[in-house]
């Protein structure tokens, strides 16, 4: 089990909080292998468990980490920016099962207020996903909605990114996944509406 940051309002050092992300990262994924198992193959939404739930509890303890690091020279926002990037090109990349993936993305929004830079470099980031094959795709749908309703992106920042990818209705992939994303954040949670979404409904 991972260890809450040191109370009394001490400050960590950047080796101390990366030592405690370790731990909340390896205290996750025993959680989420545990809760994957009792499962059974049934698909299992963070949504499903509740704000009270040790992995709800978890994500949270990242930004608690976060805020405890010093603040000097800068050492809080290039911790939290070093360890978003880890995390998102090391996992979130690979990772697979929707449950990870929304761990992985709540960590991420949570770092946000510390490290403001996260925002903007992100849309960098996703330029790295994969649109292979349909798995790559429905990866990278997921991905996208979940960086929305973590407000790491706004839909109309991805509109723009998706509509320039898609050339024109020539990149059947980009295209695929770009009607695909329009259509789970219009009608699936819903977190956009189509007005949003008018550079890829007009390619």
């Amino acid at each position: 089990q991972a260890q809450p940051p040191p109370a009394g309002g001490g400050f960590m050092t950047v080796e101390q909080a990366f030592q405690m992300y370790q731990r909340l990262l390896t205290s996750l994924d025993a959680a989420i292998a545990g809760l994957l198992k009792q499962a059974s193959g049934r698909q299992i939404s963070l949504l499903m468990l509740g704000p009270d739930h040790e992995i709800a509890t978890l994500v949270r303890q990242a930004s608690e980490v976060t805020a405890k690091i010093t603040p000097q020279e800068g050492a809080r926002e290039n911790t939290a920016y070093q360890f978003a990037q880890t995390l998102f090109f090391k996992q979130v990349i690979e990772a697979d099962e929707l449950l990870k993936l929304e761990v992985l993305v709540g960590i991420l929004g949570g770092l946000k207020d510390e490290c403001p830079k996260l925002r903007k470099d992100i849309m960098n980031w996703i330029a790295y996903l994969p649109v292979t094959d349909e798995h790559a795709i429905k990866h990278h749908r997921t991905v996208l909605t979940l960086l929305v309703r973590a407000k790491l992106v706004q839909a109309k920042e991805v509109d723009v990114h998706l509509a320039m990818k898609m050339d024109g209705g020539r990149a059947a992939p980009w295209v695929e996944l770009g009607l695909q994303f329009v259509r789970q954040c219009t009608l699936g949670e819903p977190l956009a509406t189509l007005h949003e979404f008018t550079s890829i409904l007009e390619v």
